[in-house]
């Protein structure tokens, strides 16, 4: 028996079909969705609402038309400089935090610390680019 696995362990065959594995049944299913989808369209009413273009006119013109009163525009502002604090609090602690850990990973300071670092430090590191997922989320 060959063994083609790169790893050299010997699999056989399966007796299944190959076009039904990965992405072969996963567009069969998408294609499926799709054909549902259609189905469930009423053909014979009409495709587009009434009052669509209206609607569209008028969301298409605020963009030439922006509100800039003074409590809209104070409230732009807090949000904008709420954002650029939190954006620099991060990026301060990301240099703060890795920086040390980059050259201490990095095994330039001492040659046995990388070996130690690289187990746990991975983790940390980890944890650390989890922060903002926290944040924002």
């Amino acid at each position: 028996m060959a063994c083609s696995n790169w790893k050299g362990w010997c699999v056989r065959a399966s007796s299944r079909s190959r076009s039904l594995e990965g992405r072969g049944l996963l567009t069969l299913l998408l294609a499926a969705a799709l054909g549902l989808s259609l189905l469930s369209v009423d053909w014979t009413g009409g495709l587009l609402h009434s009052r669509g273009v209206s609607s569209a006119v008028r969301i298409f013109g605020s963009i030439f038309t922006p509100e800039l009163s003074p409590k809209f525009l104070g409230l732009a502002l807090e949000a904008t400089w709420k954002t650029l604090t939190f954006a620099v609090t991060g990026v301060t602690l990301a240099v703060g935090i890795g920086l040390p850990l980059g050259i201490a990973a990095s095994g330039v300071v001492q040659r046995g610390m990388a070996a130690n670092l690289h187990s746990g430090g991975s983790q940390v590191c980890a944890g650390v680019l989890a922060l903002d997922e926290l944040v924002w989320a």
